[in-house]
């Protein structure tokens, strides 16, 4: 590809540490193979390594395997690297009747969304078409999980780009799947049985007295840079919280721009943590 990542030996063994934490030499070693190919940046959030669950069909036990995903971020990056990427059309949704519009406004998720990637040596756009029934990812009950609750719109839509760009550039991101549409791309990945406990931490008492919810604590945070330490421990804390809670998908494809914003999305998984912390301790 000509955009190879090259890592130092120090990065590697960061990688290790937090990234890929608890990978086997070989997941970790096609993980890194994958970051040097695509010339994407884990540190970044460009790509990643997901832990997920899996049955082993000869012995019938759950084992926990790790897989590459990339975020759209990083699909558009390569995509721009090959030169020939010239912008998109869209998105767009539509309801089940097939109107389709260039905003969602409704509070019923969308039944579909399409993008259209354009080439610079395509006459046309390729499209991706991604509907709501076929990706929409939900929790063991069959409600959607957090994120396709709350922005069913803005998950469709990166399913449907990410379809695109695959459709566009073949050659450049074959293979390669985003988080949105992880469930898709391993049907054959089961989740093992939930493990309440430990999906969230309890948040410890302090001098006898009951301990503080999330959402209590992100409320405390202001936009400071003495606050911005306990911020980013709380955002790591939280994002960890609630990637286990949607079974893998991490809630947000960058890194905040700012100590606001990560407060802000602090806030919002805030609900999600007190929620798991709650089943957890039942």
């Amino acid at each position: 590809m000509g955009n190879e990542l090259n890592l130092t030996t120090e990065q590697i063994d960061t990688i290790k540490r937090t990234i890929a934490k608890g990978a086997t030499n070989d997941e970790l070693a096609l993980f890194l193979t994958q970051c040097k190919r695509t010339g994407l940046d884990p540190f970044s959030r460009q790509i990643y390594l997901i832990e997920r669950k899996a049955k082993d069909r000869e012995t019938e036990q759950w084992i926990t395997t790790r897989q590459t995903q990339v975020s759209v971020d990083g699909l558009r990056l390569i995509a721009e690297r090959t030169s020939k990427y010239a912008g998109q059309l869209g998105p767009m949704w539509c309801g089940k009747d097939g109107d389709w519009k260039d905003v969602w406004l409704s509070s019923e998720p969308p039944a579909a969304s399409k993008v259209g990637v354009l080439r610079s040596d395509f006459a046309q756009p390729l499209w991706g078409v991604a509907r709501y029934d076929a990706y929409a990812q939900t929790t063991r009950d069959g409600r959607p999980n957090s994120m396709w609750a709350k922005l069913p719109d803005v998950m469709l839509a990166k399913c449907a780009e990410s379809l695109a760009l695959r459709k566009a550039f073949p050659q450049d991101l074959s293979g390669l799947y985003s988080g949105e549409e992880m469930g898709q791309a391993e049907p054959v990945m089961i989740e093992a049985p939930p493990q309440r406990a430990a999906i969230a931490a309890p948040i410890p008492a302090t001098n006898g007295h009951k301990p503080k919810t999330w959402a209590q604590i992100v409320a405390g945070f202001r936009p400071t840079v003495e606050d911005s330490p306990s911020v980013r421990e709380a955002y790591d804390t939280l994002t960890a919280i609630v990637t286990k809670a949607n079974e893998g998908v991490l809630p947000y494809d960058t890194k905040p721009a700012s100590i606001a914003e990560a407060i802000a999305r602090c806030a919002d998984m805030a609900v999600v943590a007190d929620k798991a912390q709650a089943e957890a301790a039942q």
